[in-house]
């Protein structure tokens, strides 16, 4: 049990949104670092660069989250919404499923998750079959970033 607590949806992401556990990602022109984003989070960023058909979420049962998207009247447990290079690999880059650190409303031991293909779903969190982490790190302020020749961007 992490932190004492006895849901197992709750224990998790506990775990992904510890910045403790974390910290070692965050550096020193890092405020923090988390195991993963939340589906707020993951859902915010997608809104902006996707006004139009953008992804909601509502919690919809005890147990935590189920996504649609905007032009949709109803929330599901799973959600398939774009091409591979919609996104320009901004959201996931990994092959891999990678686990955000909310909730899923389908069971009391599921994560939603997402994927490289624009997957929004749910896995149990003790049988992740290949899932990954991708740390959010929350960069300080005054931190500046700039664009490099091979146009990624990099830490000032």
């Amino acid at each position: 049990m992490y932190g004492g607590m006895n849901d197992r949806n709750i224990n998790s992401v506990a775990y992904l949104m510890d910045t403790n556990v974390w910290s070692t990602f965050a550096g020193t022109k890092a405020e923090y670092a988390m195991g993963g984003p939340t589906i707020e989070l993951f859902c915010a960023s997608y809104k902006q660069t996707h006004p139009d058909k953008y992804i909601d979420y509502n919690v919809i049962s005890i147990y935590g989250y189920a996504v649609k998207l905007s032009t949709s009247s109803e929330y599901d447990d799973d959600l398939a919404i774009w091409i591979e290079d919609d996104f320009n690999h901004i959201y996931i880059e990994s092959e891999r499923d990678v686990w955000l650190a909310s909730p899923s409303s389908r069971s009391g031991n599921r994560l939603l998750i997402t994927n490289l293909e624009g997957y929004i779903g749910t896995q149990e969190y003790h049988n992740n079959r290949g899932c990954s982490l991708r740390p959010v790190v929350c960069l300080k302020s005054d931190v500046r970033l700039k664009k490099t020749s091979d146009g990624v961007y990099a830490i000032q």
